[in-house]
């Protein structure tokens, strides 16, 4: 009967965890460096959440839809770059040549691991008979995510896909009133130097061999939004994609698409495998800054007043050189204290050494006084001894004189 009850108890939690499983209502990891730098991700229904002190994601695993993007500001808000309710739209990765194409979904997690500094997740998909994996790095110190995308073309047709985040196409939108006019304007850094290139939302501009890309776009004559895109790879990059806007009725105030970035194509034929990476770097123009100086200068050239709006040395630059002044006193904290450990070690190795030299000497000590008690006790006996054998003698001497 006993064992029958443990056997319902332990079938009873084998339920529980299986249940618990399959619901995809579990964490997969928290990962945290400190209070203020952490990357935490989890998932739950079937939604990839990934959060730090800089940024919060969102992906739909299902549709391989991000859902949600936004970043901290400068004051330690927040500002939302991306709203899947809102009607933007960008996708881990899509397959097809027109628009944004025909978004892979049914992303699993293969696998993560993570650092002191971030977090790897590694996603896995198929399209057709392609096997496509996408590595997601999210930072606990900045506002960047890396995605490396690998896949084997297996099948027999060639497979095209399109990277939108970073690697993927990521669709900006602002809350803009019918017939507002965006421009945007276009600095780009590549081997060749810089050129800067603008257009407007009728325009469609593609470019190859970039390195980066920095993107300011203008809202009434004022900047809203700077965004860096850096180690991109690939053939090109469609930077504008009129096809995505979301019309808006007669006076009213509504979201409007204004721009598709970094769509990366890449085209893998039948028996070939290859990779590709990007990395996204989130900022708004009044968020924390990762753009290098130069870029940011020539940003700054465009619209003078993004440098009064975020200086060159404040904000995030001013953020990650804190970190890095904390991190490197903490390793001097941290080394110091090993050398004072080491340090403490040696005294009470040799504190030790000498405990054991003196407790030999006490021991010695303690032998020689036990000696000597015993020499002072059979001393004492024979001095009682001789005093009695005085008195017996003595005792004897004057009997026999007073006979």
């Amino acid at each position: 009967m006993a064992w029958s009850k443990r056997a319902f108890k332990l079938l009873l939690l084998a339920w529980a965890a299986t249940a618990l499983l399959l619901s995809g209502a579990y964490p997969i990891k928290v990962h945290a460096l400190s209070d203020e730098v952490a990357v935490e991700y989890s998932v739950e229904d079937n939604i990839l959440s990934v959060s730090s002190y800089f940024y919060t994601v969102r992906i739909d695993l299902e549709t391989g839809r991000f859902i949600y993007v936004d970043v901290r500001t400068v004051d330690g808000g927040s500002r939302t770059l991306l709203d899947a309710g809102a009607g933007m739209e960008a996708y881990l990765l899509s397959v097809g040549a027109e628009g944004l194409g025909s978004p892979v979904g049914e992303w699993e997690v293969a696998s993560t691991s993570e650092s002191d500094t971030f977090s790897l997740i590694t996603l896995r998909s198929s399209v057709d008979n392609a096997t496509v994996e996408a590595r997601l790095t999210f930072y606990a110190y900045k506002p960047q995510i890396d995605i490396d995308i690998d896949i084997i073309n297996e099948g027999e047709e060639s497979v095209e896909l399109q990277s939108p985040f970073g690697g993927p196409a990521l669709v900006f939108a602002s809350s803009v009133e019918e017939g507002s006019a965006f421009k945007t304007a276009y600095t780009i850094v590549g081997e060749g130097g810089v050129k800067v290139e603008s257009a407007d939302l009728e325009s469609q501009a593609t470019f190859s061999g970039i390195e980066s890309i920095v993107v300011v776009t203008e809202y009434q004559g004022e900047p809203r939004l700077l965004l860096g895109l850096k180690g991109v790879s690939g053939d090109t990059i469609v930077v504008v994609d009129p096809a995505y806007q979301i019309p808006t009725g007669e006076g009213e105030t509504a979201t409007q698409l204004t721009l598709v970035l970094g769509l990366l194509k890449h085209v893998f034929e039948p028996g070939s495998g290859a990779s590709f990476e990007a990395s996204l770097i989130l900022s708004v123009y009044d968020a924390y800054t990762v753009i290098s100086t130069g870029v940011f200068d020539e940003v700054s050239s465009i619209y003078p007043d993004i440098k009064a709006s975020v200086p060159t040395g404040f904000g995030f630059e001013k953020r990650i050189a804190d970190l890095n002044s904390r991190v490197e006193t903490l390793r001097n904290s941290l080394d110091s204290l090993r050398s004072e450990n080491e340090e403490l070690k040696r005294k009470l190795d040799e504190l030790q050494g000498r405990d054991d030299y003196w407790n030999a000497k006490i021991t010695e000590l303690e032998e020689e006084l036990q000696f000597y008690k015993i020499r002072s006790e059979r001393n004492g006996i024979l001095a009682l001894l001789a005093f009695i054998a005085g008195a017996v003698i003595s005792a004897a001497a004057v009997y026999t004189v007073k006979r």
